[in-house]
């Protein structure tokens, strides 16, 4: 049984994750890496009342320890290596697609251009290709 939620973040992951199991009563766990975020960042999981450690090392580092202690303990891994929030993003991505002729996506750490470029180009939902070049054509416009 599943105790908890977990994430390693620079911030908007804790916030959303913190937030939301705050809202649902469920328990959550955040690591961020020590002096490398905002004071907002690191106040918004304290605020959710999420049990967050800062530690003293880069995201990647805050990432292999939420992962150990998710394969040991009942917590849930909410991060991008969590398959069923990729499956999530791509099915709210491509219903968002579907119904809008405008999309504004921030970047993040661009994991979803691998959503574009594998999945919503080939099935067809976009010509990927012509997205990305007509988006930095107007980012460098």
């Amino acid at each position: 049984m599943v105790v908890g939620v977990g994430c390693s973040s620079t911030g908007d992951t804790s916030a959303a994750l913190s937030a939301y199991c705050a809202t649902a009563g469920i328990p959550s766990i955040v690591f961020l890496p020590a002096n490398r975020i905002s004071i907002a960042q690191l106040v918004q999981p304290i605020a959710n009342r999420a049990f967050v450690l800062s530690i003293d090392t880069d995201f990647d580092g805050c990432m292999q320890l939420i992962c150990e202690v998710t394969a040991k303990l009942q917590i849930y891994l909410a991060n991008f290596l969590n398959s069923l929030r990729l499956e999530g993003q791509k099915t709210a991505a491509i219903e968002i697609l579907q119904q809008f002729d405008w999309v504004i996506v921030p970047g993040g750490n661009l994991e979803i251009e691998e959503v574009w470029n594998n999945e919503i180009g080939p099935a067809g939902v976009l010509n990927s290709k012509e997205f990305w070049s007509q988006t930095l054509e107007k980012t460098l416009v």
